[in-house]
Order: structure tokens, then sequence, then C-alpha cells
């Protein structure tokens, strides 16, 4: 059973179980000292608590996500991406939170804030990063984590895939915008991805040799999910290629 006290300005918390090892930790606020008894009498209960926890007594979420970014990040073909959303998340106030102090309220409480801020499907796939931290901690790491909180949160549905397209006055107003840049490259880039529903990354990556002109069909060998795919083109599509001068390897 948890007691719970309060000293000077902090919530101390002790688990006491036959047969284990008795358990203390101290809080700032009453809300986590609960969360974090709730969570460890959970974990006794399931026989799932792990061995010894001084070893991340005092790592923070920041120390494994620091540790997470500098061993397995920079394998990952979409690196860049998820290094800059890390070192984002690391500057969120939860990330000075103790290991051993954040529940998965804490992660719902984010999951709610940020929601306001992004679309559901730009916060799961940002939060998954998260707990693919988490798990290689567990798995990996041999890190005493009783659990991932992530995995007992839930996650919002995805939104709608976006069908709509320009209607003719955004064109016109795009293509009076386009016409103050410099980069003469821009409108093709724009008009083909119009054209095709091509990303902007598959299309700065597309290269001459990706271009069939006889099949009218372009190579795209690597997209969001890893996997190559074939696209055909239309006769607009090949307009357009027609006019950008092919000077080097990239089409643009």
């Amino acid at each position: 059973m948890a007691t719970l006290r309060k000293r000077s300005d902090r919530w101390h918390v002790q688990i006491r179980r036959r047969g284990h090892k008795s358990l203390t930790h101290s809080f700032c606020l009453k809300e986590d000292a609960l969360a974090w008894a709730r969570a460890m009498e959970t974990a006794i209960d399931r026989k799932a608590l792990p061995g010894d926890q001084s070893a991340i007594e005092d790592k923070t979420l920041w120390d494994l996500l620091q540790k997470y970014l500098d061993e397995v990040t920079p394998k990952k073909r979409s690196h860049r991406i998820e290094a800059n959303f890390i070192k984002a998340f690391m500057r969120m106030e939860i990330a000075q939170k103790k290991l051993t102090a954040i529940s998965p309220a804490d992660f719902a409480s984010l999951r709610d804030k940020r929601l306001q801020e992004i679309q559901a499907s730009t916060f799961n796939r940002q939060i998954g990063m998260i707990q693919s931290a988490y798990e290689t901690a567990i798995r990996e790491w041999n890190w005493p984590l009783t659990e991932n909180p992530l995995k007992r949160i839930r996650k919002p549905k995805n939104d709608r895939p976006r069908n709509r397209r320009l209607n003719t006055n955004e064109l016109t107003r795009l293509m009076e915008e386009i016409k103050r840049t410099r980069n003469p490259l821009l409108k093709p880039v724009v008009l083909f991805a119009i054209e095709t529903g091509m990303r902007q990354g598959e299309i700065l990556r597309t290269e001459w040799k990706h271009l069939d002109r006889d099949k009218k069909i372009l190579l795209i060998p690597l997209t969001k999910n890893g996997e190559p795919r074939t696209i055909p083109l239309s006769k607009a599509a090949l307009s357009i290629l027609e006019d950008v001068k092919q000077t080097d390897e990239r089409i643009t």
C-alpha cells in the first residue's frame, strides 16, 4: 500500500509490499506522486516491476531522447526530420521530468494540448518517435522502466486524406506570386506537383534517368514509405518537363 506524505514543498511516496523491496520517491506535484504510486502498484500486481531502478533514478526523458538521438536516429533514412522533431520535443517541459515520474496522464495532457495546434496524423507520427525511443530503452538498453507510458494513451484517429485541388482563382493567385520570385524552376516544380500529385521531396530527388518518354512514365525510386513507385505522365506533365532545360542529372 502506498503512503503519501508532504514534507516542506514536496510530496513523498513510499510503497511497501510483502516480497518486494520498499520503493520511495518524491515529487513537486501531488498528482504526479499519486500517478507514480498507481503505476508502481500496478507493476507489482502484474509482477512486471524491474529489478533495480537506481540506474535511471536521476534520468529524465531528455536523457533518454538524447541517447536515442545519438545512437538510433542517425541510422534512419528520415534521420534529419526525426532529429529536428526530437530536438524540438526536448525543449518541451515534459522532457525535463524524471522517467520514473512520467505517467500516461502526462502524455495524455500533452496530446490534448498538441491536437489544438497540429493535425492528428502529425501528432501520431511525431509521438510515434517518442514511443520508439521508450521501446528501444526497454528492449535494447535494458533500462529498468516499468512500462512504455505511450502505449496506454488513446491515439487520435488520423485525419481524412486531402483530395481537394486548387480552383482556377487560387491557381491564378499562386502563379502571380511565383512571378515575383527569382528562381526559374519554382514555376515548373509547382505546376508539375499539381499535375502529378507528387510530393516536394519526390520531385526534388527525381533525375532525368528516371524519365521514360516513350512509355510516358516516371520512376520515383524512394517514396515516403521507402518503396519505389511508377507514375504515368499526362501530356501536360510531359510538356512541363520539356520546358525545363536539362543541365544536370536532376530534373530540378
